[in-house]
């Protein structure tokens, strides 16, 4: 079963995936998307100690910097769960579940 959002199902039936092998589930979901523990990590690394920027040009270099300074450790940490949160969710059919 392939999860999907639903805007982009007008497309995947274009390239011949059927409807009945498709999920639906919102795409903004904190449950399944581990993007939103990336930001925080990344905005913690922006703010350390109440940083503040002159400048959009001296944020944008330090989103730059803080970006590539995340590991890949970090980010196997931040994604490693999906797999169990997905498991829940579905279990629960597609409802919010606590984690």
């Amino acid at each position: 079963m392939l999860l999907i959002p639903l805007l982009n199902t007008g497309y995947l039936a274009k390239v011949g995936f059927k409807c009945e092998k498709l999920m639906t589930w919102s795409f903004s979901s904190p449950d399944l998307n581990p993007i939103e523990n990336f930001w925080s990590l990344l905005k913690r690394k922006l703010y350390t100690g109440g940083k503040q920027y002159a400048s959009k040009d001296e944020l944008w270099d330090s989103i730059l910097q803080s970006a590539q300074s995340i590991g890949a450790e970090e980010l196997e940490n931040l994604t490693k769960s999906v797999d169990n949160r997905l498991v829940k969710v579905l279990s629960n059919n597609g409802n919010y579940v606590n984690m």
